[in-house]
């Protein structure tokens, strides 16, 4: 049974934190600590989504602590959890960082207002629903609540100036993922980070070249990167050995010693070391095929053994200084 009275129903497509943040705001007049104080619940355990946390809570307030697990993030020492997935840390975070102003026009008054999940996400540069860029937190500081960082709805007309947005079709297919819905066994077999990430790099790749370094790209160039790969990547694993084809063709290492990583340049770096801790998925094995029927490799050479940088296949000491480079980011 409910705790809190009037019952206020959590809505599918908010986050966990928005929920509390709500329910807080029209039952104390404060910000989520005072509530949570109040059900005797650690903010803290709360806030980094401990399963624990989550269901005594809902219990508490009279919801389904199923579908509100289902708008956590569960924060570990190294890394996160969200729907039973193992995510990289950063790869998405409840706190509030960006929004989209229409859509807290559409929810109505302040107190109702809900911080959607798919803003969540890093590489989400937009709306889907209203077509237009997400703003982001003037200060750069991630809030738990809407209401700490934006005063009221004559702040949101002044927000609501930002530049249209045609959805590219990986938020489309994020935006049906998070609601349940699966497409094509490729897609739907991986996780939303494998799907993601493989696509960021393949993108990033094909427009910037080998030697791309994410953190030098925009929020927006990030979201284009993923759109381009993810063109490929949705195909399964012919599209992935196309683009695969594509990259080796565009790069400019010609000699026979070149290895994979001069010709596949970040991408082969970030699957022979740089994803060591949440697995990449397919595309590894799928990079790992194509390099050995591509590039020529001594005997006794490794390409891409399992979760091990130091298996990288670099034959020509003419690549330390493309290694060094690549391994500094």
């Amino acid at each position: 049974m409910a705790v809190l009275s009037p019952y206020t129903p959590y809505d599918v497509s908010e986050t966990a934190l928005s929920y509390a943040a709500r329910l807080s705001f029209v039952h104390t007049g404060m910000t989520i600590r005072r509530l949570l104080e109040d059900l005797d619940l650690g903010r803290d355990r709360f806030v980094n989504g401990k399963p624990e946390a989550i269901e005594s809570f809902a219990e508490d307030v009279g919801t389904d602590p199923r579908e509100l697990s289902r708008g956590t993030v569960e924060l570990l020492s190294r890394y996160g959890r969200f729907r039973g997935e193992d995510i990289s840390t950063g790869f998405i975070s409840t706190k509030i960082r960006k929004f989209c102003p229409q859509c807290l026009m559409e929810d109505g008054a302040r107190e109702v207002w809900k911080h959607r999940l798919l803003w969540c996400f890093q590489h989400v540069d937009g709306c889907p629903d209203h077509g237009s860029r997400l703003v982001e937190i003037a200060d750069g500081k991630a809030a738990c609540d809407l209401r700490e960082v934006i005063e009221g709805r004559m702040a949101l007309q002044v927000f609501d100036q930002t530049e249209p947005l045609s959805p590219p079709s990986w938020l489309i297919w994020l935006s049906s993922r998070l609601d349940g819905i699966h497409d094509a066994s490729w897609l739907a077999d991986q996780t939303i980070e494998q799907v993601i990430a493989a696509s960021e790099m393949i993108g990033a790749v094909l427009g910037y070249g080998q030697h791309v370094r994410l953190r030098s790209l925009s929020r927006t160039e990030r979201s284009d990167a993923v759109e381009r790969g993810f063109s490929y990547y949705r195909e399964g694993q012919g599209g992935v050995m196309a683009v695969l084809d594509e990259i080796q063709a565009r790069s400019s290492a010609r000699a026979v010693q070149a290895g994979p990583l001069a010709v596949y340049g970040r991408l082969y770096d970030w699957l022979d070391g740089g994803a060591k801790l949440i697995d990449p998925g397919p595309i590894r094995p799928l990079l790992r095929d194509h390099v050995l029927s591509h590039i020529p490799m001594a005997k006794g050479e490794a390409c891409l053994a399992k979760r091990s940088r130091s298996a990288a296949c670099i034959p020509s000491s003419a690549l330390a200084k493309l290694s060094a480079s690549i391994a500094s980011d």
